[in-house]
């Protein structure tokens, strides 16, 4: 396995966070401020006459704000679908053409032990032979082995390790991030400031681009 740089230990971890974590959050970010400001600008609303909540009222507003939504949540599941379609075709198309190439896990998954054991040396910027890194290769391999052996319903079952109890506990999570309106907050927050608060429409994208 080639190494990624000649970086090890903490700054190899900065590099990692710079190029592949940062980019990934600012993209987040642009996408959820940009999203939420398009709507109420003239030329998006020229071009979407169907959902232009600024200039309507009454009935049509509501018509068109229904139509607005039912776009907003065609948008959102489309990028749930490219999110979950990663899992599958991730590790084919980009980690294992990346200077990574993927975590210790999956190296070893593939029985690549010795490129695990690299990937963790420079992480960790100590010997690969030392004390801590085989310890974690041999919990990664106890880990793969235990997971090998179930299957997908053992998540709505509740033995020794109570998977369905962390399930629960998971989608309770998401699902009370959801229900507190974050989402609404932040894709209608600028039709939010210039409709209800009276801003103008750039202070409103200007506040729309601060908030997140």
């Amino acid at each position: 396995m080639k190494p990624a740089s000649g970086f090890r230990g903490t700054k190899l971890n900065i590099g990692h966070i710079c190029t592949v974590i940062l980019p990934a959050y600012i993209c987040f970010g642009y996408l959820m401020a940009e999203t939420s400001g398009i709507e109420t600008r003239q030329s998006w609303i020229h071009t979407f006459p169907q959902m232009d909540t600024v200039n309507m009222t009454g009935s049509k507003e509501a018509e068109n704000s229904r139509i607005k939504g039912t776009v907003t949540a065609i948008f959102n599941l489309g990028c749930l679908c490219s999110a979950l379609s990663c899992i599958l075709v991730g590790g084919i198309l980009g980690r294992k053409r990346t200077v990574w190439l993927g975590l210790p896990g999956w190296l070893i998954k593939k029985g690549r032990i010795d490129d695990a054991r690299n990937v963790l040396a420079k992480l960790r910027d100590e010997p690969i032979d030392s004390p801590s890194i085989v310890h974690q290769i041999e919990q990664n391999e106890t880990t793969l082995q235990e997971t090998g052996q179930g299957s997908f319903k053992d998540i709505f079952r509740n033995g020794p390790a109570r998977f369905a109890n962390r399930a629960f506990i998971a989608v309770a999570l998401q699902m009370g991030q959801q229900i507190c309106g974050a989402n609404a907050i932040t894709f209608y927050q600028s039709t939010t400031f210039k409709t209800y608060l009276g801003k103008n429409g750039t202070l409103s994208l200007l506040m729309s681009a601060i908030l997140p």
